[in-house]
């Protein structure tokens, strides 16, 4: 009997959490540090994931798994069902360490950015075992630098962390190999864009998934 009533409960706590997800559903949404006339703490994008605390007078209150806690004006959210959260993972942005390696670290989430001195190619990717219980991950962070005098310099940078369910924190800095170089102040924040347009969120910047055709310019 007490076995049951421990399912009941876990079953119970698990519906709570499918529950609990919202996700923005415009841009420039204010996330605030109150209500009303609360500090802007960012301004939300399309697609950007947070977990609900509650909701009242049309503000939703919410928090993010780096301990981000904020409000937002309920008229922007939308709530992920309970079957959308069964494919929203954050596996569905990594792909195996062999195809990372085969793709020379070259990630498929980029950005690009004209500035006065030149232009900056950005790109993101995150490799591991997709399945099982290992939930380690890697990621290469690439900043490709053109100047306009035609020198060209590339920086590199790679991470390691764990998949948490919808999203991934990345909590070491490693080098090629893999090997650790010391712990991030602060960890990363990575998951899926919840939207019609594929990409990812890291640390609330959004860099679109470029083998999409509709993030094509």
């Amino acid at each position: 009997m007490r076995k049951i009533f421990l399912f009941l409960a876990l079953f119970v706590s698990l519906l709570g959490n499918a529950q609990s997800l919202i996700f923005i559903t415009k841009d420039n949404v204010n996330i605030r540090k109150a209500p009303q006339n609360g500090a802007v703490l960012l301004k939300a994008k399309t697609g950007m994931v947070f977990q609900k605390i509650s909701e009242e007078n049309g503000w939703t209150k919410i928090t993010d798994p780096t301990g981000l806690e904020a409000f937002v004006s309920t008229q922007f959210t939308d709530a992920l069902t309970a079957e959308e959260l069964t494919i929203y993972k954050a596996t569905g942005i990594m792909v195996s360490t062999q195809d990372a390696e085969e793709a020379g670290y070259e990630g498929p989430y980029m950005e690009s950015e004209t500035k006065s001195g030149g232009s900056s190619d950005v790109s993101w990717i995150f490799y591991g075992n997709k399945e099982g219980k290992d939930m380690k991950v890697g990621a290469c962070y690439r900043n490709r630098l053109i100047y306009n005098n035609g020198r060209m310099q590339t920086v590199e940078n790679y991470y390691a962390g764990q998949r948490k369910g919808w999203y991934i924190l990345l909590t070491e800095k490693v080098d090629y190999e893999g090997k650790v170089e010391g712990k991030l102040e602060k960890p990363i924040l990575v998951y899926p864009a919840f939207s019609n347009v594929s990409g990812v969120f890291v640390d609330y910047h959004y860099y679109p998934d470029m083998q999409d055709s509709d993030n094509w310019e």
